[in-house]
């Protein structure tokens, strides 16, 4: 749900100048959970006609992690605990997320903008304070509900597809699978999110600030 304020931040930020070739500059990053038993879409069925009947787990389980996409290539794949808070997050940050965001673009060339979205521990204090003294950039005034202008939402979706076609049945079973249709994701694929940008940000405005198809 978007209210009014929603909208105008997000009609605000897509209104905003940036230089030529400013997203390939960036590197987005997200937060996914992915269960067992995760294919839960409806079925086509004809008038008259029953749903097939088929199984799932009452508890599924599941596996977070955390990635991120760049013009230049990917971060690893990070298996992270069910639950974090803003201390946690600032570890992550500090030993695993940093490193990596930093390794897609050389030392002797500027530091990458992050972009992120506004989960709770993405905008402690303590995280807050953090970033302000580090490498990372991150983008100015992110809207609020905004996973349309995310592309790496749609990075997750391709993931997802992948994992549902191994299927895998066990939560030991699903950690390789998630590695490896992390792997297969192409470059050719992620790019063509990232080219999408202008174009999301002029449906944002078209929409007067509401949703997208994106």
């Amino acid at each position: 749900m978007l209210t009014r304020a929603h909208r105008e931040q997000r009609l605000h930020f897509a209104r905003t100048r940036r230089p030529r070739g400013f997203w390939k500059r960036v590197v987005a990053s997200d937060e996914k959970t992915f269960s067992l038993d995760a294919d839960v879409r409806g079925q086509w069925v004809e008038e008259g006609e029953e749903p097939r009947p088929r199984e799932t787990r009452k508890w599924p389980g599941g596996l977070k992690v955390w990635a991120g996409t760049s013009w230049e290539g990917k971060t690893e794949l990070h298996f992270l605990p069910k639950s974090m808070k803003g201390e946690d997050y600032l570890d992550f940050i500090k030993t695993k997320a940093e490193p990596d965001l930093l390794r897609l673009y050389p030392l002797k060339t500027k530091p990458p903008t992050w972009l992120q979205d506004r989960e709770g521990f993405h905008t402690a204090k303590v995280v807050q304070k953090y970033l302000r003294k580090s490498r990372l950039r991150p983008i100015d005034a992110w809207p609020a509900h905004s996973p349309d202008l995310n592309w790496q939402e749609n990075v997750w979706e391709m993931m997802e597809q992948r994992v549902r076609e191994r299927n895998p049945r066990t939560l030991e079973g699903l950690r390789p699978v998630l590695q490896e249709a992390w792997e297969d994701i192409a470059m050719d694929d992620i790019r063509e999110c990232i080219r999408s940008m202008p174009d999301r940000l002029e449906a944002v405005i078209a929409a007067d600030g509401g949703h997208t198809r994106y």
